[in-house]
């Protein structure tokens, strides 16, 4: 469940300063004694970007597809957070954990009608969504999006779903997985922090120099080091780097 962060939900307080662990600690509180919910963070933090000058937000990060759940349940927050009154300014995107791929539904099937039906049967699916392909056309996938991780999760050991009398076969949603580029090395799987190289890769050229900024100012070809092909070795769409991540997601 690590592989993909689960979205953060966003708490917006009316005051510029507040305890983000008191609020994480009411929060958990109010579901353990109210709603008989046991609620797992793994962080939180405080933020200023969007708000006013008189207000705060702090943002939750939930540990599983459970707590997830719970908090996507506006039924399950309490009236007020820290003794304080709060908005949720956003709802966070449903992740891949609580979601499913639904195969081979034929192109010529209206996918509004097919949302409502498989809607009308599964009461916790909240989107469905007909996939594209890298030149945005329809495919043949189509991925739900689930509020209640038993559901999702009970069609998944089914490995099937019933939707207007034909049956589908189903599997887990995985999304294309993140390629970590080396900002010195241009290499593929690992952060500067962790590279071993002791001089700077151009990214346009490939060239190894000391002084990455002088070398910029002379740089004039695109020179990819993975494929050797005319474009920078950062650029995702490197046949390389997407072979790298194709392999990373399988």
């Amino acid at each position: 469940e690590t592989r993909y962060p689960f979205p953060p939900f966003i708490v917006r307080l009316p005051l510029p300063n507040v305890d983000e662990r008191k609020v994480s600690e009411d929060l958990i509180k109010h579901l353990k004694e109210n709603k008989h919910m046991e609620l797992e963070l793994c962080g939180y933090r405080k933020s200023s970007i969007k708000c006013s000058s008189n207000e705060c937000d702090v943002l939750l990060f939930v540990k599983t597809k459970q707590s997830f759940a719970m908090l996507y349940d506006a039924a399950n927050w309490p009236r007020l957070i820290a003794g304080l009154a709060y908005t949720l300014p956003t709802a966070p995107s449903i992740p891949p954990q609580l979601s499913l791929l639904v195969k081979n539904v034929h192109l010529s099937t209206d996918i509004v009608s097919f949302a409502v039906d498989v809607k009308s049967t599964y009461s916790s699916v909240q989107n469905v969504v007909r996939l594209k392909n890298r030149n945005q056309m329809d495919i043949k996938l189509v991925k739900l999006e689930f509020v209640d991780p038993h559901q999702r999760d009970e069609i998944l050991t089914r490995g099937k779903i019933l939707v207007n009398s034909l049956t589908y076969e189903v599997e887990e949603f995985l999304a294309p997985a993140r390629v970590l580029i080396c900002s010195k090395c241009m290499g593929l799987g690992h952060f500067r922090k962790q590279c071993a190289q002791n001089q700077s890769t151009c990214r346009k050229c490939g060239v190894h120099c000391e002084d990455i900024l002088e070398h910029s100012k002379v740089c004039a070809k695109l020179q990819c080091i993975h494929c050797q092909g005319d474009h920078m070795s950062n650029d995702l769409r490197c046949p390389k780097v997407r072979q790298f991540r194709a392999e990373l997601t399988k």
